[in-house]
């Protein structure tokens, strides 16, 4: 569960809806938001302090730190990698082959196209 909640707040971050500077909810809101265990989120906190995202203020609160943009974009890169994983993954349990679901991609970015 706090690999989900970290990856989404990365993502979040990354794309600039959580601007630098922005307060994040302590850790009891967050908990209750998410409907999950505080000690998840004072995890989730803890490593993307670590990593950077995040820097915390004692007694002031958690907020979000300006994250150097190359970091951003390969953060961004690698959402959008586990997206696509996530979705071939279905296709493929859906009994597509390879060929078909390049097809499909294939096939949909035409229509995308098309639709602009």
């Amino acid at each position: 569960m706090y690999v989900q909640i970290e990856d989404q707040l990365k993502y979040l971050i990354s794309a600039g809806l959580l601007p630098a500077g922005r307060q994040l909810p302590t850790v009891r809101a967050m908990a209750v938001q998410l409907n999950v265990n505080p000690n998840t989120v004072s995890k989730v906190y803890a490593l993307l302090e670590r990593s950077g995202f995040i820097f915390t203020h004692k007694g002031r609160g958690s907020f979000v730190a300006e994250v150097p943009q190359t970091e951003a974009d390969e953060e961004a890169l690698r959402q959008c990698k586990k997206v696509a994983e996530e979705a071939i993954n279905k296709l493929a349990h859906l009994g597509l082959s390879d060929m078909e679901i390049k097809d499909l991609i294939d096939r949909t970015l035409r229509s995308r196209k098309e639709n602009k």
